[in-house]
């Protein structure tokens, strides 16, 4: 901050964010949001990461126009439910806080594309989250889930993160979604935990195991339907290297 104080670093950002519709609070040791924030009704996108925000106020709600909202690593354990009047949100970012539930207003969010809870102390992931259609990245890695839902055959997102978790059993709902990326590891996956179907018939063309799973790679491939998986998994390699070389 090149000597200056927090105050006067705050001041100048928003100053400038009035003009930009962006702001970045991240990092200045905020115990609440100043007032004057709530009067910048032209932001797009809020940083106030790495303070230490124990609640929101609900005049946050005031901004209508907030496509994103960075939020981790605070000390929030849940979000006002006015929160969901910002229904231009797209991207909001919980990671590394102190949730034990998918705050309310997230599953009102109907154009968020992604979002990132991972790091927290999540018990189940709500089946309505696989209900918001623009959602493209889901990040509930490293919480405490046990149960992917059977609403995850309603997901429209490209990639799902359950890393760290719980889970010993993927649901064959699977299958019906349209996953492409489903990262597992760092659970309690053995292999009667992961259905013949979902590797056959879903569009799933990368499922990462690693190595802290109950399964080895080659109990992996010898699971019926790997075959069907491994050529979906080959297909889109090359499809990726197709991209880089264009």
């Amino acid at each position: 901050m090149g000597g200056k104080s927090s105050k006067v670093v705050m001041e100048e950002r928003l100053e400038r964010s009035a003009k930009t519709g962006v702001l970045a609070l991240q990092g200045l040791g905020l115990t609440q949001i100043p007032s004057k924030v709530m009067e910048l009704n032209k932001l797009r996108s809020i940083s106030l990461a790495a303070n230490n925000l124990a609640e929101l106020p609900s005049e946050l709600s005031r901004l209508k126009d907030l496509k994103t909202l960075q939020l981790e690593s605070n000390s929030l354990r849940d979000l006002p439910s006015e929160y969901t009047s910002m229904k231009k949100m797209e991207k909001i970012f919980l990671q590394k806080n102190r949730f034990t539930a998918m705050p309310f207003c997230v599953l009102s969010f109907s154009k968020l594309k992604q979002l990132n809870i991972s790091h927290n102390k999540l018990t189940s992931i709500p089946p309505e989250v696989f209900q918001l259609k623009k959602l493209e990245v889901i990040n509930v890695s490293f919480n405490q889930i046990s149960v992917i839902p059977d609403a995850v055959g309603e997901c429209q997102a490209i990639e799902l993160n359950v890393n760290g978790n719980n889970i010993k059993q993927l649901p064959i709902a699977l299958k019906d979604s349209n996953l492409k990326v489903l990262r597992c590891e760092n659970n309690k996956l053995t292999v009667k935990g992961i259905p013949p179907d979902v590797l056959r018939s879903s569009s799933i063309c990368l499922l990462e195991l690693g190595d802290s799973n109950a399964i080895t790679q080659s109990q992996f491939q010898d699971i019926d339907g790997y075959k069907e998986y491994s050529e979906r998994f080959t297909s889109n390699k090359k499809k990726g290297e197709k991209r880089v070389h264009v």
